[in-house]
């Protein structure tokens, strides 16, 4: 038995393949529910918010997942949201649910990465702790926060 030799490993791909380079969420187009606002009074670099026009019901369960200091919101008050709102709020922020195996539901974004989140069982409520646990992600991944979203008008005004 030789002991004293050592293989080594010699890399042969010099450059990274082109679907190993993602492109930074930033520069992926915004979806068909965002709106594209320019802040004018910080001129001097010209920022550029994405604001996600949402209902009313899905802007609810947003300013939940993204509470203000006091915390005075609708799952504060008790404790608990329906899986069901919570897909289509996903949904209305421009997300689309696929449903893996299990009780995993992948959330694609229309312009852009993906996130999964776990559906609750045996019953399909989110309690409060989980809903911050998800905002959380969302603005980890996505840059999402209250300021984010928005009650888009209705058809009709």
């Amino acid at each position: 038995m030789n002991v004293g030799h050592i293989k080594s490993k010699v890399k042969r791909r010099l450059t990274p393949r082109e679907d190993d380079v993602k492109a930074p969420l930033s520069e992926a187009g915004p979806a068909a529910n965002e709106a594209v606002h320019v802040d004018e009074s910080d001129s001097t670099d010209s920022r550029i918010e994405k604001i996600l026009l949402v209902t009313p019901e899905s802007f609810k369960i947003f300013m939940d997942m993204f509470p203000s200091e006091d915390l005075d919101s609708q799952t504060a008050k008790n404790g608990f949201t329906d899986w069901q709102k919570f897909v289509g709020a996903m949904t209305d922020a421009g997300f689309v649910a696929n449903h893996n195996s299990g009780s995993a539901v992948t959330f694609i974004r229309q312009s852009g990465g993906r996130i999964i989140f776990h559906k609750p069982h045996p019953v399909a409520r989110l309690d409060r702790h989980v809903l911050l646990g998800y905002g959380k992600r969302l603005r980890k991944w996505f840059g999402l926060d209250r300021k984010s979203f928005q009650v888009a008008p209705r058809a009709g005004m």
